[in-house]
């Protein structure tokens, strides 16, 4: 992973060793631990017939958060509503990081990570087993 300053980080996740011909979500969330929220989608890759497989991105990836409130949020997903009483956003009292990596299988299963919020997917493939900087 490439941090930039001052704009989106480039990210490139590679994987080796699952399913072949199998597609795969990924999100970044605030545990490790399989089918807890938060969990954000930040994309989907598939595996070759060896099964490896590869994600690249050019997103803000270290210092990505959701909010601890959801009430709170305008239409934008911001929890930072004037006159909501919000405004502890600032000193991050109304984020929670987003500093792990799982990776799910994107069908089957009956799981609430698939690639669309009527999809369903799959159990977890794999996590990180370092938190992102």
């Amino acid at each position: 992973m490439v941090l930039n300053k001052r704009g989106p980080d480039l990210f490139l996740l590679k994987v080796a060793r699952l399913e072949p011909h199998t597609r795969y979500t990924v999100f970044l969330t605030e545990d490790q631990a399989p089918g807890l929220l938060p969990a954000q989608f930040i994309g989907e890759f598939k595996t070759n017939q060896y099964g490896y497989g590869r994600l690249y991105l050019n997103a803000e990836i270290v210092n990505a958060f959701a909010s601890a409130n959801q009430s709170l949020e305008d239409d934008d997903g911001i929890a930072n509503v004037p006159g909501s009483g919000a405004g502890a956003i600032a000193n991050g009292a109304n984020t929670i990081a987003l500093n792990w990596i799982r990776v799910y299988l994107a069908e089957g299963g009956g799981n609430v990570f698939g690639s669309s919020e009527v999809d369903f997917g799959g159990g977890i493939a794999l996590t990180s087993d370092k938190a992102l900087p």
